[in-house]
């Protein structure tokens, strides 16, 4: 059984979808869509051009079926160790001269550390259209560092996209693959962006960053236009989460991305599960009786 597609014969309808790929030297266009059509036909009895026939394009949706899900929030911890002598109090305001640089160049080891955690708190589930939860917790190991005492860390930007993974299942025609698993795109989709200015968000022990960033403009929704995510026979879309802090300590800029590799992005509809109709044994019976069982993907390619 593949990871990636789903090969159960009893699963539900996916929802419409549709992505259109580009071409590239060594992998041809791939177009992967999920469409439907009802077809209607009027049979008039006339033998030469009589029947009517009209075709609607429909389109198919999968309603989330809990109403508040758990948003599974994880935690993605980076450790920052960093030496400069601006964590000493007599350089912090004001700058070295020559000598002190080229010294500094020459006994960098000899110069104090100041060793500090950042733990980023991201979620595995969303909604569409829905606000995100996002927090930072800030530890200073003192026990590692030997600065006089904890820097000020100040947030200079927040980068925060979702990366779409897109996959399908087909026969290879290509010299080029051997595998029938094609990677079609990662498509980043940008949830904020957002810079401060100098020395305007130092950062604290627990922060909410979700209402640091509603007050820049921020709406942290990813957009109703992308798909939930889903598994099909031979079509699957998945998400990954980067965040992607930079800050600012002792004159130095520092930049590192927390990632989620596992995402799950619900539909923004809720629909409450429809409850299980009640059939009788024997009846259930006859109607697996009747036809032989579809077979899977790999069945089907291998025969």
């Amino acid at each position: 059984p593949s990871q990636l597609f789903n090969d159960d014969r009893d699963q539900p309808l996916p929802a419409s979808f549709q992505y259109y790929s580009y071409a590239g030297f060594t992998r041809p266009e791939v177009d992967a869509y999920i469409s439907y059509e009802l077809e209607a036909k009027l049979f008039t009895g006339k033998t030469f051009g009589g029947d009517v026939t009209a075709t609607q394009r429909l389109t198919l949706t999968r309603d989330r079926i809990v109403e508040v899900p758990d948003p599974g929030l994880t935690t993605r911890t980076h450790r920052f160790p960093m030496r400069s002598k601006y964590l000493l109090p007599e350089f912090r305001d004001r700058k070295p001269s020559l000598k002190e640089k080229l010294s500094a160049s020459f006994h960098s080891r000899e110069m104090p550390i100041a060793v500090f955690n950042i733990e980023l708190v991201m979620p595995k589930v969303t909604i569409t259209g829905k606000r995100m939860p996002l927090f930072l917790n800030l530890e200073h190991d003192i026990q590692n560092s030997t600065a006089p005492g904890p820097p000020i860390i100040y947030l200079r930007k927040i980068k925060w996209e979702i990366q779409a993974r897109t996959y399908v299942r087909c026969i290879s025609a290509s010299m080029f693959h051997s595998s029938d698993t094609m990677e079609l795109s990662e498509d980043d989709f940008r949830i904020a962006d957002c810079a401060f200015s100098e020395h305007s968000v130092p950062l604290s022990k627990h922060m909410n960053l979700v209402e640091l960033l509603a007050g820049h403009g921020c709406s942290m929704r990813p957009a109703t236009t992308l798909a939930p995510s889903f598994n099909s026979f031979n079509i699957s879309r998945s998400y990954r989460m980067n965040v992607k802090l930079s800050i600012e300590c002792a004159r130095q800029k520092l930049s590192y991305t927390f990632s989620e590799p596992e995402v799950v992005l619900l539909s923004r509809d809720y629909s409450p599960p429809a409850p299980v109709a009640y059939q009788k044994e024997d009846a259930a019976e006859d109607s697996v009786a009747d036809g032989e069982a579809l077979p899977t993907y790999l069945e089907a390619s291998q025969s």
